[in-house]
């Protein structure tokens, strides 16, 4: 049964400050979270990669801190192509090889369309989990 678990990340500075945490595979995972499939499922325009950072860096220390909770199944970065703050072209590689699925978020002129994406692939995620 998949486990729904919300929280603020930090600020991205003092992320990439941190050394990445230790990547266990996944027959080391505590019996509580062994079974446990995640979902990461990512926001880029509330959570962007500065253009002086890796986004493969990135991405996989938010792949690795995911590992604490569970099995990752399910890697999405949810970006509005038409905005500046939107995934570069040369992150938008780098991702894709770091295994996530970009989805493509017009706003259509409409508010919160990225945020309604998420939330109904979240529900999806839970639902058939």
């Amino acid at each position: 049964k998949p486990v729904t678990v919300s929280c603020r990340l930090p600020p991205l500075l003092p992320l990439l400050a941190l050394p990445p945490p230790p990547l266990q595979p996944q027959q080391q995972l505590t019996t509580a979270f062994e079974s446990t499939e995640v979902g990461l499922f990512w926001d880029y325009e509330n959570l962007s990669v500065a253009r002086s950072h890796d986004a493969a860096d990135i991405s996989n220390r938010l792949r690795a801190l995911s590992l604490r909770f569970g099995r990752l199944v399910e890697r999405r970065v949810y970006h509005d192509p038409s905005k500046v703050s939107s995934v570069a072209p040369n992150d938008r590689s780098r991702l894709d090889s770091a295994g996530f699925t970009l989805v493509d978020c017009p706003t259509r002129n409409e508010k919160e369309t990225v945020d309604k994406k998420i939330i109904v692939d979240v529900m999806h995620f839970a639902i058939t989990r």
